[in-house]
């Protein structure tokens, strides 16, 4: 399936070029880069940000560097979309840095590398596929299949070459469904397409594992919007995205050039790209003033348009509206959420969850791990409670701040310390348990990747009730009417961090500068954790307290 031209509904032809980012790349941020607004304050981007962008670089220079050990030496193009056009006529096995353009497409984009398939195009030219070089996990091994609905995937170590045909022969674990990855391997195969170098639809990802995984663009993957039982390809979610924003880009354009005054095609919305774009200070307020829906959590475009269509047009509509009337779980999620935030009370019960099921132990050991940019664990901190003794909690951190990481030692440090801790308080006739805050996400993945490095049964471990994601208590009890981060909840219940500015994205930035010998940020590193494991006892502990005088999210009205 091609696309020479894109599914727009307007003239596109005065449209500036789009980036491999467009499809992705929020709507209104599309049109705003076209015609900003005036007296725009230009946001920096946060430090731990502009950290993963050198990241991402300095990843890629070391991928480019194997890839040339591996395959031989490679072209260098910088960029130039005529030598590009040469290499792929003159059928290179593997092109660094392309650069294509396709005008009547209005399509711009460098791909890391394109690899020669063994199979020509239809028209007897040599065929590519794109392949992108990511600074983050890009396959994984699932309990019981796939991730998702990425189901034909091949994959193998980038020090053994990029040739396709032996990557077919190589099963490898399930590749991570990233939307953003694979729309933007779709730009660059329909600017393949726009040449005549064009497969028949594969893309491949090299991530931080080293490991090339391969995506059939053409395969059912997305969720189709106007039928709920299909399913689109990923080529054909990009055609629908990125028609849009073309429009978008179209219509802006004609408004800076004075040819209309048609008002733009979208309105601010709420997504997780709006704390690191420059025009999040225009469109906050704008979203506050017309109490706008994607302030919910969840509440996506769509279901905001669904939402529209049946007359709830703010968050106040939606919190005053009959429960029994709104059609989905989610939307009825929606409007207790947004009870929560039209009330200004921080916290409340979730519907049904009148008994607070918490569970507790004698010894309590609360956990929290740090990472490197590139997934390597150099710290495991616990915070160690004997409630039975009675004597104050105890900090304990396993951690590696040198410059060559040992985060294998790391691990079994921490995991023989914990199996010792439970040992003892088994034998002294306590009961005992471990916390974690969504452990679902990190703790358990990194468990399940150290553990068969060294051996030991983890399994067994983080499916038995000893080991508790206080994520999952909190989200079963109540909610903030927003994010239920540990960050959040606790700071709702009153906990305060020592550090000004604590997060995980600033706790990366802290990390380079520990390694680098600074004791100052060793010191912040190690208070930070500290402060999380303290959190999650704190919701604990407060939590228990305070239940009985949380009020019911049903019970809710807006104010003022």
């Amino acid at each position: 399936m091609t696309a020479d031209k894109p599914l727009s509904n307007r003239d596109v032809r005065r449209a500036p070029l789009l980036d491999a980012r467009a499809a992705t790349r929020c709507p209104l941020r599309t049109h705003l880069m076209i015609e900003p607004p005036e007296h725009v304050v230009e946001q920096p981007l946060p430090v731990d940000v502009l950290v993963r962008i050198e990241e991402g670089r300095a990843f890629e220079d070391q991928v480019m560097a194997e890839v040339a050990a591996a395959v031989g030496d490679l072209p260098t193009l910088t960029g130039d979309e005529a030598a590009t056009l040469a290499a792929m006529a003159a059928g290179v096995p593997v092109i660094p840095q392309a650069e294509l353009r396709d005008h009547e497409g209005r399509r711009t984009g460098r791909p890391d590398l394109l690899v020669a398939l063994p199979d020509p195009t239809p028209g007897g030219r040599t065929a590519y596929m794109p392949v992108e070089v990511k600074a983050h996990l890009v396959t994984a091994k699932a309990k019981g299949g796939s991730l998702g609905p990425l189901r034909a995937c091949a994959h193998t170590d980038v020090a053994d070459g990029l040739d396709p045909a032996a990557m077919a022969e190589v099963e490898g674990p399930w590749t991570r469904k990233r939307t953003d990855d694979l729309l933007q391997l779709a730009h660059y195969q329909r600017l393949l397409e726009h040449h005549g170098h064009a497969g028949p639809g594969w893309a491949g990802v090299i991530g931080s594992d080293r490991t090339l995984a391969l995506v059939d663009l053409t395969a059912p993957t997305f969720q189709s919007w106007r039928n709920t039982t299909g399913r689109w390809s990923t080529l054909e979610k990009y055609d629908r995205e990125f028609g849009f924003r073309l429009d978008v880009a179209a219509l802006a354009t004609d408004r800076v050039d004075g040819l209309t005054d048609e008002d733009p095609l979208v309105v601010p919305a709420r997504s997780s790209e709006c704390d690191r774009c420059r025009f999040e200070g225009v469109c906050t307020p704008r979203m506050e003033d017309a109490d706008e829906l994607t302030l919910l959590p969840k509440v996506t475009w769509d279901v905001r348009q669904r939402l529209h269509a049946s007359g709830l047009t703010t968050r106040t509509a939606l919190a005053l509206a009959d429960p029994t009337a709104l059609p989905t779980k989610a939307i009825r999620e929606a409007a207790d959420h947004a009870r929560v935030q039209t009330s200004g009370v921080p916290l409340a019960k979730v519907r049904g969850a009148d008994v607070l099921e918490l569970p507790r132990a004698d010894v309590e050991v609360d956990v929290d791990m740090e990472s490197t940019a590139d997934g390597r664990v150099y710290l495991w901190g616990c915070l160690v409670t004997d409630r039975r003794a009675g004597t104050p909690p105890e900090y304990v951190p396993f951690v590696d701040f040198a410059p060559e990481l040992d985060d294998t030692a790391v691990f079994v440090a921490f995991w023989d310390w914990l199996q010792r801790t439970r040992k003892a308080a088994i034998d002294a006739e306590r009961s005992f348990a471990a916390y974690c805050w969504a452990g679902g996400g990190a703790e358990d993945r990194y468990l399940r990747l150290y553990g068969p490095r060294i051996g030991v049964d983890v399994e067994s471990f983080i499916t038995s009730p000893e080991w508790v994601d206080l994520h999952r208590v909190a989200r079963a009890h109540v909610t903030t009417g927003g994010s239920l981060g540990l960050k959040v909840v606790a700071g709702r219940l009153g906990f305060q961090w020592r550090d000004d500015d604590p997060g995980g994205g600033q706790s990366m930035v802290w990390y380079g500068d520990a390694v680098a010998g600074s004791h100052e940020q060793q010191r912040r590193l190690l208070d930070y954790n500290a402060d999380d494991v303290e959190a999650t006892r704190w919701v604990r502990e407060r939590l228990a307290e305070v239940w009985a005088d949380l009020p019911r999210v049903g019970d809710l009205m807006p104010t003022g």
